[in-house]
């Protein structure tokens, strides 16, 4: 039996029931279809015919149009050629401390108010700027011109030179106000223990070898000339004070051990380093001392009684210094009082 099977397409439109047959003949079918399946051997083929009827199509004027791909400007340079780098931008500020300012003929009082005079390493005056915003500061004067000298050698904890003022034949140093001495600490009631003279004796001994690195030391060095700052900060009063060296000795850091050790009672004259009361203080403190004696700033560096220990230690003695200074004051303020008081004036 035959079976003849005709296509029937539904077209859409308006009427529904409409019926359109279409009849394909395999002929045309085969000469129109253009289907690639993976993997069958007439792909490339087709492939290859389109490539080669979309070059005859192309004209000569369309190729001459063509845009070419963007190319970065590379320069080839010859191997003989030495390529200069570029120098590299910093934001590295040069600070005032780093470059010692001049001296400036004019009195420093045009620019500064006067406090109270105060001994820091010797009579100074606290001092404040007339124009906001508002400094403190410690003016220093001096006749002799030979800390100009000192003045590039700055360090965290060497008193700094911040200005220099000459009037009337007299140089007036201006500096940081520093909130106490060592001299004042060790007087008051609270008793040092062996880290405080760590703390203060390690920043001590960095600020006496800067100073060693320009050849100088520091022939006075004693607990009146360590100044602290109010953050634990030690800075060492040495404008009028230091001396060309060779070496520089560690006996003067062995002094200011003593006075923390022994509450402010000086070694004996013959120069050694004797503690009353060894047993309050460790080995590592009494090595040090003995050290000190007869060492020089190079051979105690890597002691271990200089391991760092915190400034802030010293923050509460500073402080306390620094009431029993103002309660000090006030009593002889009152005592002044009752005094005139009892004073009968005719």
């Amino acid at each position: 039996m035959d079976l003849k099977f005709n296509r029937k397409t539904r077209f859409p439109s308006n009427d529904q029931g409409l019926l359109v047959e279409a009849d394909v003949s395999k002929k045309n079918a085969n000469l129109n279809r253009r289907t690639r399946f993976p993997g069958g051997t007439d792909t490339e083929r087709i492939r290859l015919l389109e490539k080669e009827q979309h070059r005859v199509e192309s004209s000569p004027e369309k190729e001459q149009t063509t845009q070419l791909p963007f190319r970065l400007p590379i320069r080839a340079n010859p191997p003989d050629v030495v390529l200069e780098k570029p120098v590299p931008k910093t934001n590295i500020v040069i600070s005032e401390v780093d470059q010692p300012p001049p001296v400036r003929v004019e009195s420093p009082w045009d620019f500064y108010i006067s406090l109270r005079h105060l001994e820091r390493g010797g009579q100074v005056t606290v001092a404040y700027t007339r124009e906001v915003p508002v400094r403190v500061v410690v003016i220093k004067e001096l006749v002799s011109h030979d800390f100009l000298e000192l003045r590039k050698c700055q360090h965290e904890n060497l008193l700094a030179i911040m200005e220099v003022y000459r009037f009337q034949g007299v140089f007036f140093i201006i500096t940081d106000y520093t909130a106490a001495t060592l001299k004042q600490i060790i007087a008051i009631p609270l008793p040092l223990e062996e880290r405080h003279v760590s703390a203060t004796c390690r920043q001590v001994f960095e600020g006496m070898q800067h100073l060693s690195r320009f050849g100088l030391s520091h022939k006075k060095l004693d607990s009146s000339r360590v100044l602290f700052s109010p953050n634990g900060c030690v800075k060492i009063a040495h404008f009028d004070e230091c001396r060309t060296t060779e070496s520089a000795a560690a006996w003067s850091l062995g002094v200011i051990a003593m006075e923390m050790m022994q509450n402010g009672i000086p070694p004996e004259e013959d120069g050694k380093f004797v503690l009353k009361h060894p047993d309050r203080w460790s080995s590592e403190a009494s090595n040090f001392l003995e050290v000190t004696s007869w060492g020089t700033l190079q051979e105690i560096q890597k002691h271990r009684f200089l391991a760092h220990v915190s400034p802030t230690v010293m923050i509460p003695f500073i402080h306390y210094a620094g009431w029993d200074t103002i309660e000090s004051l006030s009593l002889k303020t009152s005592d002044s009082a009752t005094v005139s008081s009892l004073v009968v004036t005719d």
